[in-house]
C-alpha cells in the first residue's frame, strides 16, 4: 500500500429505484362484543413475523417485540361518529400517551392500567399511535406538548441515528364496531452503507466508522400525521458498527447498520474512517427516487444505499440511489 490509498472515489450502485411501503406493519381487527366485558375493554395486539438484525429502523413487528415493546405511545380520542370530525384534540382522552411495557410473543400489547369504550353507540374512540414513547412534558430531550385545543399533540425528539421515528394512520371504533387499518409510517430517512473494492486497493484494510457531519439532531412531529417541524442541534453522529475486513475484491460488502436522519435534505457530508487513514467531508446526494426520476432531496420514508468505492486513481465523489426498505413481513393485529 502507498500514499496512493488515500485517493478514494466514492460512488453509488445502481439498484433498481422502486416504491418504498410505507408501513412496518398493518393492525387488523378481529373484534367480537362478547370477548369483551360489559363496559368494553380495549386492547391492542399484533404478531410477530421472523426475526431481523435491524439496528435503527424497525422493520417488522418482530423487531417491535424484540427492540421496541416499550416504546410505543398510544392515543385514545373519544369522538361523536354521528358529527365526525377526526382530531379534534379538545376532546375526551380515553387513552392519553399511554406507554406500552412489552409486546408478547404472540404479538398482544401491554401496558399499565384498563381503558373502556363509551357504551353509547354514537360514542366512538379513534386510535393514535406512535414511536418512541415519550412523556408529556414541556421540556427536554424526548417529550409530547400538548396542545390545550384542537390541534394534535407533538413529539419533540433527539436524534443519535438509531431511532426510527414512525406515526400511524388513525382509525376509529367502538363498543360494537370494529375500527379499520392502523398502519405505521416511517417519519425519518434511512441510510445504509456497502463497500466495493474491485480494484484491490484497500484490501487488508478495515472500516472503522462512518461519522455523519454536523446534522440536525433535534426534531418534532404532529402525531396525528406525521408532519415534522422546524430542525435544530447539529451534532457529529457515528454510526455505530464493528470493524469491517475490506477483503472482498471481487462483490460488494454490505455494512451492517443503518442511520435515521432528518428528511428533506439535499445533502449530507460524512467522514469515512479507515485503518489507512480518516477521508472527511465527503459529500452524498441523491440520485433517484422511488419512482427512479431524479432526486432532489433524501426523502422521508425512503432507504438509500450508498456504496463506498476505493480507487487509489481518483479524487472522491459521491451519490445515493433509493433502495427497497425490505421489512420482515406484514404482521395482523386486533384493536377490540
Amino acid at each position: 500500500m502507498n500514499g496512493l490509498k488515500n485517493n478514494i472515489r466514492i460512488v453509488t450502485l445502481a439498484v433498481r429505484a422502486s416504491v418504498v411501503v410505507a408501513c412496518a406493519w398493518v393492525m387488523t381487527s378481529c373484534f367480537t362484543k362478547e370477548e369483551l366485558d360489559s363496559r368494553g375493554v380495549i386492547r391492542l395486539g399484533v404478531s410477530a413475523p421472523a426475526k431481523l438484525s435491524s439496528r435503527a429502523a424497525i422493520n417488522s413487528v418482530n423487531d417491535l417485540s424484540q427492540y421496541s415493546g416499550d416504546k410505543v405511545g398510544i392515543f385514545g380520542l373519544e369522538i361523536d361518529r354521528s358529527t365526525p370530525v377526526l382530531g379534534a384534540w379538545s376532546g375526551n382522552l380515553v387513552m392519553s400517551d399511554v406507554k406500552t411495557s412489552a409486546v408478547d410473543a404472540d404479538g398482544k400489547l401491554h401496558w399499565n392500567g384498563t381503558y373502556y369504550y363509551p357504551l353509547e353507540d354514537t360514542r366512538y374512540v379513534e386510535f393514535f399511535a406512535y414511536h418512541p414513547h415519550a412523556e408529556i412534558g414541556t421540556e427536554g430531550d424526548n417529550y409530547v406538548e400538548m396542545s390545550g385545543s384542537d390541534d394534535a399533540p407533538t413529539l419533540f425528539f433527539t436524534l443519535d441515528g438509531s431511532q426510527d421515528v414512525m406515526y400511524t394512520t388513525p382509525v376509529v371504533g367502538n363498543v360494537s364496531t370494529a375500527p379499520g387499518k392502523l398502519k405505521f409510517k416511517h417519519a425519518l430517512t434511512r441510510l445504509t452503507f456497502a463497500l466495493d473494492d474491485s480494484f484491490g486497493s484497500f484490501v487488508g484494510g478495515k472500516l472503522n466508522g462512518i461519522t455523519f457531519q454536523q446534522v440536525n439532531t433535534k426534531g418534532s412531529m404532529n402525531i396525528e400525521n406525521g408532519v415534522l417541524g422546524a430542525w435544530s442541534d447539529k451534532q457529529d453522529l457515528k454510526m455505530v458498527l464493528s470493524p469491517v475486513d475490506i477483503d472482498a475484491v471481487s462483490q460488494v460488502q454490505k455494512v451492517e447498520g443503518d442511520m435515521m436522519l432528518q428528511p428533506g435534505l439535499s445533502e449530507f457530508f460524512i467522514t469515512v474512517h479507515t485503518s489507512y487513514g480518516d477521508i472527511s467531508n465527503v459529500r452524498i446526494t441523491p440520485k433517484t427516487d422511488a419512482d427512479g426520476s431524479p432526486a432532489d432531496v433524501f426523502a422521508a420514508a425512503q432507504s438509500y444505499r450508498i456504496t463506498l468505492k476505493f480507487d487509489k486513481k481518483q479524487d472522491i465523489e459521491s451519490s445515493a440511489t433509493v433502495e427497497d426498505w425490505q421489512f420482515g413481513g406484514y404482521g395482523v393485529g386486533v384493536v377490540e
